[in-house]
C-alpha cells in the first residue's frame, strides 16, 4: 500500500473494500497512513468470535471521544485533548479469512500536523538495532545525551528517528535495573548509605 516516489513515501488513502490478511497488517497500514497525514491511532472496539479469533474491530483517531480529566491536580491537566473526532476505519473478517474495510471516515475536526506526528505515542517505537546501540554505549560509559545523539546521527536527523530522548532514557533505566539483578538495588542502597555515613 506504500509507494516510493522520489524521496517521499506516498501512502494510499483508506477506502471501503480494501482487503488485508491480518489485524496487524491493517493496524500497520492505518498507522502508516495516520503518520503520513498527521494524527494518532487507537483501537476503539473489537469483537472476538467463538473460535477465539477477532470478527471485527475499529481503529479511530486518538482525538475521538470526549475529554474527561481524571486528575485531581488542576495544575497537571490531561495532556491529550479529545474532541469527538469521527475519523475511523472498521474492518470485518470475511468468509475466506481476510479482513475487509467496511466503513471509512477520513474527515477530522481538528488540525493535523504531519511534521509533529512522530511525537504521538502510537508512532514512537524503539527498534532492536537502536536498543542494542543504546545498551552498548551505556555499558561503555557514554553519557545518555551523547548516546542518543549517536542514534540521531545514524538516522540522519531527528525527523528520521522513531523515538525521542525520553524514550531512550526510559529504556536505559529499565536496562540498568535489569542489570542490577535481584538484590542489586538493595546492595547499591547500602553502598550509598555507607558512603554517606
Amino acid at each position: 500500500m506504500e509507494q516510493n516516489i522520489g524521496n517521499k513515501d506516498v501512502v494510499e488513502e483508506p477506502r471501503a473494500g480494501i482487503s488485508f490478511s491480518s489485524v496487524e497488517e491493517i493496524r500497520a497500514y492505518y498507522t502508516s497512513y495516520a503518520k503520513h497525514v498527521g494524527f494518532g491511532v487507537t483501537k476503539q472496539s473489537s469483537k472476538i468470535g467463538n473460535n477465539g479469533k477477532i470478527r471485527y474491530f475499529t481503529l479511530t483517531c486518538v482525538h475521538q471521544g470526549t475529554s474527561v480529566s481524571t486528575t485531581s491536580n488542576i495544575l497537571k491537566p490531561r495532556p491529550m485533548e479529545h474532541n469527538e473526532c469521527k475519523a475511523k476505519i472498521k474492518a470485518i473478517l470475511g468468509s475466506e479469512g481476510e479482513f475487509c474495510l467496511t466503513h471509512v471516515i477520513l474527515e477530522h475536526n481538528h488540525a493535523l500536523s504531519p511534521e509533529k506526528a512522530r511525537y504521538i505515542r502510537c508512532h514512537k517505537r524503539l527498534d532492536e538495532s537502536s536498543k542494542r546501540r543504546l545498551e552498548y554505549n551505556d555499558m561503555a560509559g557514554i553519557q545518555l545525551s551523547n548516546n542518543y545523539n549517536s542514534c540521531v546521527a545514524e538516522a540522519g536527523g531527528y525527523e528520521n528517528l522513531t523515538f525521542g530522548e525520553r524514550d531512550a532514557r526510559n529504556y536505559i533505566r529499565e536496562v540498568r535495573l535489569l542489570r542490577l539483578g535481584l538484590g542489586g538495588a538493595e546492595t547499591l542502597q547500602n553502598y550509598f548509605t555507607r558512603m554517606q555515613s
